[in-house]
């Protein structure tokens, strides 16, 4: 149900949150690094997380996500990763 609700009101695609690395990523595409800019995208729960992900964002790598639960509780949630956003080619 989170994912449809996250699709509806525009966040960023959770398809595209990676536990990969970026160079792994810019391997799989036969693309570099330079190609892309990098930023740390991060979030108390997963909405949160989305909503920082940078609009212009190919995809999320580097995911990581720790959640402590306690007797059924959620104690602390953290969320992070990092956004590769596309340069554009300078002409």
């Amino acid at each position: 149900m989170a994912f449809i609700t996250i699709i509806m009101t525009g966040r960023f695609d959770l398809g595209k949150v990676l536990t990969t690395s970026a160079r792994d990523y810019c391997g799989s595409r036969d693309m570099g690094l330079q190609h892309y800019e990098m930023r740390g995208v991060h979030g108390n729960d997963i909405g949160e997380f989305l909503e920082d992900v940078p609009k212009k964002a190919e995809v999320v790598v580097d995911f990581r996500a720790v959640v402590s639960i306690t007797q059924g509780h959620v104690l602390h949630e953290s969320y992070d990763g990092t956004a590769l956003i596309p340069k554009i080619a300078k002409k």
